[in-house]
């Protein structure tokens, strides 16, 4: 053989190096993955109440082993308080981390807005709206001579509901979300304020503006202040109970964010709700005949810290950190609160 037939081809050491590489470190995962005895030792048997029908994963055919890794990789997240998992609409799982528990207030940020979409079907099913075709400034009178853009005179609750009334994308745009900060609480002058930045009803914009809109429109239709109403109406009948609740600086309940809750008796008060909107849509809810109106989230759709997508889950994740893989279905995951909703389709 000759020095030439001994040379390795050119790159040979390079790829033997990132397989040999590969190999070991697909080895460490492996052996570093918990046994079948690790994961038969976790529990996450949901507490006994009177407002979920409670299940086990094997009677709704999901995998035990995999519910159980499920819990087992959530409890070593120091971001998570939380998680509950929902199959058939029966409560399968449930447990808590980091100090969490069932009575434990949870500040929940954006995901107040589909709450405050809800409170505007119930306040049509009230009588205290007429119609999603309303018009935005008819309920804002004091603005009505200030507004420059004749477009927002078109803006209806149908389009702040869908978040397609135009207005800017205050997150995405400067300077915007500073504006907020900087107004000491002042939103309602930013209705003539903030531009529009496409047609009424063309495209989704995300905007915290006009969730909170929605909130003032509720109270000012109803006569009655929006975390009154929402205690009333949405929360008292599945005995969850409202916390301290934000106002902006002329004394409205922000439809935005900032209403924090706390469990009564069993599973989570916002799971309830969330499975309820998701699963019946504009049908009944609560056994009435309350019309609510999500903010266009749908089945099998992924709510981070309000912002919906359609997806389907083959991971559940949070802030970037994924807990487990396989589970399909519907999760509303808040960054903020900490935590973790699972509907199982």
């Amino acid at each position: 053989m000759t020095n030439k037939e001994k040379i390795p081809p050119k790159g040979y050491s390079h790829r033997f190096f990132l397989f040999t590489s590969a190999f070991i470190i697909l080895s460490m995962l492996v052996g570093c993955g918990p046994s079948p005895e690790d994961l038969v030792a976790v529990d996450y048997t949901p507490l006994q109440g009177d407002d979920w029908e409670v299940s086990t994963p094997e009677e709704q055919g999901l995998d035990p082993m995999l519910v159980a890794k499920l819990y087992r990789d959530a409890a070593e997240l120091s971001s998570l308080y939380g998680l509950l998992v929902i199959k058939n609409g029966n409560l399968i799982a449930e447990g808590y981390f980091n100090e969490g528990s069932v009575e434990q207030k949870a500040y929940l940020a954006s995901a107040t807005k589909s709450f405050t979409s809800a409170l505007v079907g119930i306040a049509l099913d009230q009588g205290c709206l007429s119609s999603v075709d309303q018009k935005m400034i008819d309920f804002f009178p004091e603005f009505a001579g200030q507004i420059e853009d004749p477009r927002k005179e078109q803006i209806t609750i149908r389009d702040l509901l869908q978040m397609r009334s135009g207005y800017v994308w205050e997150e995405r745009t400067a300077p915007y979300m500073e504006n907020f900060f900087s107004s000491r609480g002042y939103w309602l002058p930013f209705i003539v304020e903030f531009p529009l930045t496409s047609d009424t009803g063309t495209e989704f914009g995300y905007s915290n503006l006009t969730s909170h809109l929605l909130g003032v429109i509720v109270a000012r239709a109803c006569d009655i202040d929006l975390k009154s109403f929402a205690q009333e109406h949405l929360f008292s009948p599945i005995d969850a109970e409202v916390g301290d609740w934000s106002q902006d600086a002329d004394s409205y309940y922000y439809g935005a964010h900032g209403s924090p809750f706390r469990r009564g008796i069993g599973p989570s008060s916002a799971c309830y709700i969330s499975t309820m909107v998701n699963t019946m849509g504009t049908r009944s809810f609560q056994q009435t005949s309350s019309r609510i109106h999500c903010k266009g989230t749908r089945k099998r759709s992924i709510s981070l810290g309000g912002y919906p997508a359609p997806a389907e889950l083959d991971t559940i994740a949070i802030s970037g950190m994924v807990i487990s893989g396989g589970l399909q279905g519907q999760a509303t995951i808040n960054s903020t609160t900490r935590l973790v909703m699972a509907e199982i389709r």
